[in-house]
Order: structure tokens, then C-alpha cells, then sequence
């Protein structure tokens, strides 16, 4: 699970990056923010996962059912790439990563 946990925060990683990115690629932003759905999914399936179902939750609310998309206002006003950076940080409190790893993996 701890690898499953890497994985998501390196999509994370990725999708922040993509927001951040000079030249805004939808095929590359959509296919990292789909990975990153399809690992954050894994969660659910382990009864004693260190991830609460709370944390689960805020976990999935944050990355949401579609990326959000220039022009809508999670992505223009940073609220959708923030609630990433806050989920990224507790999936990398409740697996005990080291926090340049978090920020860098």
C-alpha cells in the first residue's frame, strides 16, 4: 500500500505541475489526473489501510470526478491545485513519508 501511496503522490506531483506549467497541455494534465484518480481508487480496498475513511474521503473530494479545466474557477482562483497540496501532505503524514520526498516525488 505504501507504494500505492507514492504512486498517488507522484500524480499529484504531476498534475500540480502541469497546472504550473507555462504551456498548458490538456492530453498531458488529463492523463496524469487520471492516474492519479485510479491510485487514489486502491484506498478503499484494504479494511486496515492507515487511511481513515474521513481521510479517504477529502482524499477523493479533492481530486474530484474530472480535472478541473482553465476557465472554471477551482483552477483559475489555485483552489483545486490546494486541496491537492493539502491531500498530498496528509497521504504522506498517514504512510510516514519524509516530506522532501512528498514534495518532490
Amino acid at each position: 500500500e505504501k507504494a500505492i501511496a507514492a504512486t498517488v503522490i507522484h500524480y499529484i506531483n504531476d498534475t500540480v505541475a502541469d497546472i504550473d506549467a507555462a504551456d498548458f497541455d490538456f492530453y498531458t494534465y488529463a492523463k496524469h489526473w487520471s492516474e492519479l484518480k485510479g491510485f487514489g481508487l486502491s484506498f478503499q480496498f484494504n479494511r486496515r489501510s492507515p487511511m481513515t475513511a474521513e481521510q479517504f474521503a477529502a482524499l477523493h473530494a479533492a481530486i474530484g470526478d474530472a480535472p478541473a479545466l482553465p476557465g472554471q474557477a477551482a483552477y483559475d482562483d489555485g483552489s483545486f491545485k490546494q486541496g491537492l497540496l493539502d491531500v498530498r501532505a496528509v497521504v504522506g503524514q498517514v504512510y510516514g513519508f519524509d516530506n522532501t520526498d512528498v514534495e518532490t516525488w
